[in-house]
């Protein structure tokens, strides 16, 4: 499950916007379009 997790962190540290790391996690849970961007990027 750590690997899964740091996957995960990294892929959100990768994208490029200025929200916060909290507000990332959750529009990533809440908005399909920006999971599926933050897996294609």
């Amino acid at each position: 499950m750590t690997a899964i997790r740091h996957c995960c962190v990294n892929l959100l540290e990768k994208e490029g916007s200025s929200l916060s790391m909290a507000h990332k996690r959750r529009k990533a849970a809440w908005d399909d379009d920006y999971r599926a961007k933050l897996l294609v990027t």
